[in-house]
């Protein structure tokens, strides 16, 4: 078993995630926790910094974006970084407590994403992560 677990490791860390949040608490606990599990990370704290990451040499394999920030929301900066990589996925992170927002997303943005709800656990931001990147813990 740890030789599947040192795989799944391997392969985790040649995926690198780019997170953005303008909490920089927050953003650290991220940080912190997709490290754990195996990732590379990058970390922006606005839209616009993530754009800059994106259009400059920045590889990323995945998307990780609050919903709710100052100057450019979650929703605008994941249709730019689509517009960049039309088919990088997103976990988007969201306090709001309705159902509107993936009907929202639905609508307005292409490719593979998923919404999770604020505080998000540590084991269910993996998990969810690991489903977008096809990783799903078991590569």
């Amino acid at each position: 078993m740890e030789t599947d677990n040192a795989n799944a490791a391997s392969q985790w860390t040649a995926k690198r995630l780019l997170i953005v949040d303008d909490d920089q608490d927050f953003l650290e606990v991220l940080s912190d926790i997709l490290r754990s599990g195996g990732y590379s990370v990058v970390a922006a704290d606005s839209g616009a910094a993530a754009l800059g990451m994106l259009n400059g040499a920045q590889e990323v394999d995945l998307l990780v974006t609050d919903l709710s920030m100052p100057g450019m929301d979650g929703i605008s900066l994941i249709q730019h970084a689509q517009q960049r990589r039309q088919q990088l996925p997103v976990v988007l992170l969201t306090g709001l407590a309705d159902d509107g927002v993936a009907a929202t997303l639905g609508r307005v943005l292409n490719g593979r994403y998923a919404v999770l709800r604020k505080p998000v656990e540590a084991r269910q931001l993996l998990e969810r992560v690991g489903e977008m990147l096809g990783t799903d813990g078991n590569a």
